[in-house]
C-alpha cells in the first residue's frame, strides 16, 4: 500500500531484532486544551499561520506526521504500530482543525491525516502571493509612527509589521540585499519619530556608516530615558494616560468615540474624566477662573464696584471716574456735566441731519427741512 512501511528490523551477533518506530517515544497531547496557535488560518494569513503551526508542532516532536516522515505502517502486517501512529496521527490533524476559522475548516474537514490535510491547505493558500494582503499590510507599516507613545510601544509595532512583511519577501542570503533591507526599515523607524527626536535623528542620517536598526533603536530609547531623568526620574502619570488618549483617538474632533462625555454632553473627555463629575481633576487655572466669575457675581446686574451707579447707592462722589452711557459719553449728578451731555447730544443730531440731506445731483424728490424734524 502507497505511503505504507513495515516494521523494521536489524541484525545483531544473537540474532535479529525489532528496530522501534521514530515516534515511538513521543508522549500524546491533550487536544481539548493544547493550541498550537492563537493565529487561526482565516484565507488571508496563510504565511504567518503556517509559519506558527511548524514551531509549534516541531517543539512537541510532532512535525514530522505532516511532512510525511513519520510514514503510515501497514495496518496488516504490523496493527501495533499503527494504532500508535494513528492515535498520534489523530491529535495531530486534531490540532490543525482547532487552528482553522470554522468557515474555512468546512472545506478541509473530510480528510483523514494530518499531512493530507496540511498538503491541502498549502495547496490551496501557500501556492499564491496574496497581492491584496501584502499592499494593504505595506500601508499599515508606513502608517506607524511613535504618536506621542513610549519608544518601546513604537517598536513593538514596527517589528510586528516587519516581521509579519518578511513571511512574504522572497529569502535571500546576499548581504547587499539584507543591507539595503536593514536601512530602508532605518529610515522608516527615524521617520515616524516625534518631531522632538529631530536632533538626534539628524545626527544619525549624517553619520558616515548609517548605523544597524538595533543600535539605532538603542541609542533613541537610551535618549528617552536620559529626558524622563532629566525630567525627574520618572514618567507623570497624567501624561502616559494624555498620551494613551491621544493615541487612540488623535483627532478628538472628529467623532465623539471615546473622548465624548455623555454627563455634560461635550467633547474632549470620557466620562471617568469629566470636571463636574470629578472637581478633583479640576486644574489650577480652571479653579482660579471660576473663582473670578464668582467674585463678579457679587455684584448686581446693572451695578459695577466702582462705577456711577454704586457712587449713587452708597452716596459717594465717584466723579473721578465716571460710569459711561452707550453713546460713549459720560454720566454724572452735576450739572456742568449735563450740559455737555445735551451739547454733544446736539451735535450728533446735527451731524445726523447733515448725513441723511440728499444730494441734489444724485438724487430728486422732497428735501427735508427743519420742521420736519
Amino acid at each position: 500500500m502507497t505511503g505504507e512501511v513495515g516494521h523494521s528490523t536489524g541484525s545483531t551477533g544473537t540474532g535479529t531484532e525489532t528496530v522501534p518506530p521514530p515516534w515511538s517515544g513521543l508522549q500524546g497531547v491533550d487536544t481539548s486544551t493544547v493550541k498550537l496557535t492563537t493565529t487561526l488560518l482565516n484565507g488571508n494569513n496563510y504565511q504567518q499561520w503556517a509559519h506558527a503551526i511548524n514551531i509549534s508542532l516541531e517543539g512537541r516532536g510532532l512535525r514530522e506526521f505532516i511532512t510525511g516522515e513519520f510514514r503510515k505502517p501497514n495496518q496488516a502486517t504490523n496493527p501495533t504500530e499503527y494504532k500508535q501512529w494513528r492515535r498520534l496521527d489523530c491529535q495531530v490533524l486534531s490540532l490543525l482543525q482547532n487552528s482553522i476559522e470554522p468557515k474555512i475548516g468546512e472545506i478541509f474537514f473530510n480528510h483523514e491525516t494530518s499531512k493530507d490535510l496540511w498538503e491541502a491547505i498549502t495547496k490551496h493558500y501557500g501556492k499564491k502571493r496574496n497581492h491584496s494582503h501584502i499592499f494593504h499590510l505595506k500601508q499599515k507599516i508606513e502608517k506607524i509612527s511613535q504618536n506621542q507613545r513610549p519608544i518601546i510601544d513604537y517598536i513593538t509595532d514596527l517589528k510586528r509589521g516587519w516581521e509579519e512583511l518578511k513571511l512574504y519577501q522572497l529569502p535571500t542570503s546576499d548581504p547587499n540585499m539584507l543591507k539595503e533591507r536593514e536601512h530602508a526599515q532605518v529610515y522608516q523607524f527615524l521617520g515616524g519619530l516625534d518631531d522632538s527626536y529631530d536632533a538626534i535623528r539628524a545626527q544619525i542620517l549624517l553619520s558616515a556608516e548609517l548605523p544597524h536598526l538595533e543600535d539605532v533603536m538603542a541609542t533613541i530609547e537610551g535618549e528617552e530615558t536620559r529626558r524622563l531623568l532629566m525630567a525627574g526620574g520618572s514618567v507623570n502619570q497624567d501624561r502616559v494616560e494624555a498620551q494613551a488618549m491621544v493615541a487612540k483617538n488623535p483627532n478628538p474632533r472628529s467623532g465623539k468615540g471615546d473622548s465624548w462625555c455623555d454627563n455634560c454632553k461635550k467633547e474632549g473627555h470620557p466620562r471617568d474624566k469629566c470636571w463636574f463629575l470629578h472637581p478633583h481633576l479640576r486644574p489650577k487655572w480652571w479653579k482660579e477662573k471660576v473663582d473670578g466669575k464668582n467674585k463678579a457675581a457679587e455684584y448686581p446686574r446693572g451695578e459695577k464696584k466702582r462705577g456711577f451707579g454704586a457712587a449713587v447707592r452708597n452716596g459717594e462722589d465717584e466723579g473721578s471716574k465716571p460710569d459711561r452711557n452707550g453713546f460713549g459719553m459720560e454720566s454724572s449728578s452735576n450739572g456742568s456735566n449735563s450740559i455737555k451731555t445735551r451739547d454733544k447730544l446736539g451735535s450728533l443730531l446735527a451731524q445726523l441731519t447733515e448725513l441723511l440731506k440728499p444730494n441734489p445731483k444724485k438724487a430728486t424728490g422732497f428735501e427735508i427741512q427743519d420742521e420736519d424734524w
